[in-house]
């Protein structure tokens, strides 16, 4: 990254699966993954309260079917990329992006 490399940081603006109770009937206390301090120093930025949404990778069906909890598989993935080439399937929940 410093001498000009490729970073692949996968943030977690809402932080959703950090989020546990507390105490029962106390809501889950706010939780965020946006290195802040790192990103600010890379001037890398972006808006926190959007997340990435895709209606063919989206997860679940029918009345669970939740479009910002991506279930990526090989062909999301560019297989010419020494990054990104060997990635079979991933997870990726209510994750930011970077313009």
């Amino acid at each position: 990254m410093l001498r000009g490399g490729k970073l692949i940081a996968f943030v977690d603006p809402y932080a959703y699966f950090d989020q546990q109770p507390t105490m029962p009937g106390v809501p889950p206390q706010p939780s965020s993954s946006t290195l802040p301090s790192l990103f600010k120093a890379w001037g890398v930025s972006f808006d926190a309260g959007k997340v990435v949404s895709d209606v063919v990778f989206g997860s679940g069906g029918g009345p669970r079917y939740t479009p910002t909890v991506l279930s990526l598989n090989r062909t999301a993935f560019n297989r010419d990329d020494i990054v990104t080439s060997q990635i079979e399937t991933l997870l990726y929940p209510f994750g930011g992006h970077s313009p």
